[in-house]
């Protein structure tokens, strides 16, 4: 498998891979007739990817089997996918993803293909319009239905869940929340229920999960100063005195705010920049013309050059239409 170039990709990975953190989360937020016919504690994570590698920097999925309790196939596939901006063809992918995975069992000598059950997590700042059956994306007469590919897949944004509405474990609350929160501009605020949340976690299962947000959170400079996260952690804990924080927490605080990470810390801030500004382009273009294609979204993904998205942000505001723009993007790739 190849190494996630997302920050927002590598935690939601961290997190559900484990099988605990999965279970959990099946077991609060699927249809209670769903979950009710999974044998949720009979949870196997695969091993094999099945994004294609020209989508890998756009995409991650986990794959996981469990064992059903009624008397049809003997297992169902649950295939994750994490989302942090809206994706107009994720329908398309998950179909993808799933012949990938029956035409797997197939040349294993499977003849009776088990159910697939697609789920996707969005956390992202933009609004999410993208069409959630497949069948929406084809346009097609009435009487051409019934030769369609459908299906429709279980959509979770938790942008719009309310604090209260997170169920589940400790860890599994704990990282919701951050990935609800992670473009909020009040992040820090957050930052307090997180890590109050964590501090009631036995060590090491406390050491591992504040290590994951942690390595979350510095790979999101952007995101949150030094600062606030240090102070983050003081108000979390309360009465408790900085030198008297449990020892993977101080530790932390004092690599976030320690002066020789600077060259890292610059790389980290550089790339979150570009990340925003490729984001404010999509979103001006979304606004003005609806979802933004997948060829002139990827290409704008591609582009390392701060100056570059500058004219192109200029240039989304003022175009007449996508069609205009398509073309300015592809006079630059030219060049």
């Amino acid at each position: 498998m190849s190494e996630l170039t997302s920050s927002h990709d590598r935690f939601f990975k961290s997190i559900f891979s484990v099988k605990a953190e999965a279970g959990d989360f099946l077991s609060n937020y699927l249809p209670e007739e769903v979950a009710g016919l999974l044998k949720l504690d009979t949870l196997e994570l695969g091993k094999d990817t099945y994004v294609d590698p020209e989508l890998q920097e756009r995409l991650s999925d986990l794959v996981y089997r469990v064992d059903t309790t009624y008397g049809g196939p003997a297992v169902v596939y649950i295939l994750f996918e994490h989302k942090s901006y809206p994706e107009p063809l994720i329908a398309f992918y998950l179909l993808r993803y799933m012949v990938k995975i029956w035409g797997q069992l197939v040349e294993q000598g499977v003849n009776n293909l088990p159910p697939i059950i697609p789920l996707v997590l969005y956390h992202g700042a933009a609004t999410w319009k993208e069409a959630k059956k497949l069948g929406k994306l084809v346009e097609h007469h009435p009487a051409l239905q019934s030769f369609l590919p459908d299906f429709h897949f279980l959509f979770y944004n938790l942008v719009q869940y309310r604090a209260e509405d997170i169920k589940g474990a400790i860890p599994l609350r704990a990282a919701l929340l951050l990935l609800k929160s992670i473009f909020d501009p009040e992040l820090k605020e957050w930052l307090r229920l997180i890590f109050e949340l964590l501090g009631r976690l036995e060590w090491p299962e406390y050491a591992d999960y504040f290590e994951k947000v942690m390595h979350y959170l510095e790979s999101n400079p952007d995101k949150i100063t030094e600062q606030d996260l240090h102070q983050a952690v003081i108000d979390a804990y309360g009465d408790m005195k900085e030198n008297a924080m449990p020892g993977l927490t101080q530790s932390w605080v004092q690599k976030v705010i320690q002066k020789g990470r600077q060259e890292g810390l610059q790389e980290g801030l550089q790339q979150g920049l570009l990340t925003d500004a490729r984001e404010s382009v999509l979103d001006i273009l979304e606004s003005r013309f609806g979802a933004v294609p997948s060829p002139p979204a990827d290409l704008i993904n591609q582009i390392d050059d701060p100056a570059v998205l500058k004219t192109l942000r200029k240039k989304a505001v003022t175009v007449a239409t996508m069609e205009d723009f398509r073309q300015i993007l592809e006079q630059i790739k030219g060049n």
